[in-house]
C-alpha cells in the first residue's frame, strides 16, 4: 500500500473544516425551524450546551482530512475532479449509511434532505479547497 495518499496539506486541511463549520452556521440558521423540528429541540436546547458545536467542528476538521486523502487517492487535480470525489465520497460514506439509520429510526426525509445536503455542499467546498491548495 501506498501511504503518501495520506500527504495532505495540513493548513488545507484545517481551513476546509473551517469553511465546513461555517456552511453549517449558515445553512442551518436559514433551516432551524424546519431542522428543529426534525430532531425535536428547541434553539434554547442547544444554546445550553457547547459540546454539540466544538465535536461538529472537530469532526468537520476530520471530514476534510478524509476528502483530502480521497483527492490523493483519486489523484484530483481540478474543479471537477474534485467535484466527483466530493460527491463520490459523500454518497458511499455520508447519505447512504445516514438512509440507513433513518430507516430505523422513522426519521423524515425533510430531515434527511437537511443533513445530507449540507454534508454534501461541505464536502464539496472542503474539496475543492484541498484540490486547488495541493
Amino acid at each position: 500500500m501506498d501511504f503518501s495518499v495520506f500527504s495532505v496539506n495540513v493548513w488545507a486541511v484545517l481551513v476546509s473544516g473551517v469553511a465546513y463549520f461555517a456552511i453549517g452556521a449558515v445553512w442551518y440558521m436559514v433551516l432551524s425551524e424546519p431542522w428543529m423540528k426534525g430532531i425535536g429541540k428547541t434553539q434554547e436546547d442547544l444554546d445550553q450546551n457547547p459540546l454539540p458545536y466544538i465535536t461538529s467542528f472537530i469532526c468537520e476538521v476530520l471530514i476534510a482530512f478524509g476528502v483530502a486523502v480521497g483527492i490523493n487517492a483519486f489523484g484530483a487535480t481540478g474543479i471537477m475532479d474534485a467535484i466527483f470525489v466530493a460527491s463520490a465520497l459523500w454518497f458511499g460514506f455520508s447519505l447512504l449509511p445516514t438512509i440507513v439509520h433513518y430507516a430505523y429510526e422513522e426519521k423524515t426525509f425533510s430531515l434527511l434532505a437537511i443533513n445530507k445536503g449540507y454534508d454534501l455542499i461541505g464536502m464539496i467546498v472542503a474539496s475543492i479547497i484541498l484540490t486547488l491548495w495541493r
